[in-house]
């Protein structure tokens, strides 16, 4: 029986040959322009960096997000503009043509130091890089008063798995039949 087939049902965190590989940290950034009292963040994609091409033979296991501003987390919670709808930050795969990673957006009501949140992605097609976005819109308060511009950044700590049996036993697992990998 394969090593990596001991929970047959979700693969244990001690189960990932995630020590063959070092860390990768995957960097979003985006500014939004003081518009009319307004700082607006939009789905824009954009690639993260580094701009590196994802492995189709490879599993990346994402361990834990990041978020901050460059301006105060108090700040940023009495500017959000509820009207417009939850801060979200967005991940996607170029190659899946804007489908987004996430089932739902990361809603971001604070800022996040090395948020734990485990998900695996594996990459179908190559060529492919991770893209990112932010929505949402943060008002112009007192505090923010002469403030130009506000960048917002997101960190995804992440291992690139290319560890053959173990990647062959989580797609058995996530998708028993080739077809549902469309091959």
């Amino acid at each position: 029986m394969n090593q990596f087939l001991k929970n047959p049902l979700i693969p244990r965190i001690n189960d990932f040959p995630i020590f063959e590989s070092p860390p990768i940290q995957f960097v979003y950034e985006q500014t939004a322009q003081n518009f009319f009292g307004q700082y607006t963040f939009n789905l824009s994609k954009q690639p993260m960096n580094p701009d590196k091409a994802l492995l189709d033979t490879a599993l990346y296991y994402i361990r834990n997000i990041t978020f901050s501003m460059d301006i105060t987390e108090q700040d940023f919670n009495s500017s959000l503009d509820t009207s417009y709808g939850n801060f979200q930050y967005h991940l996607f795969e170029e190659a899946s043509g804007g489908t987004p990673n996430f089932r739902e957006p990361i809603q971001v009501s604070k800022f996040l130091e090395n948020f734990d949140y485990q998900m695996v992605i594996l990459p179908r097609t190559s060529p492919n890089k991770f893209q990112a976005s932010f929505d949402g819109r943060l008002n112009q308060t007192s505090a923010l008063q002469g403030k130009q511009a506000i960048t917002a950044k997101a960190v995804l700590s992440v291992q690139e798995i290319t560890h053959d049996g173990f990647i062959e036993a989580i797609t058995r697992r996530a998708f028993p039949s080739k077809s549902m990998l469309g091959v």
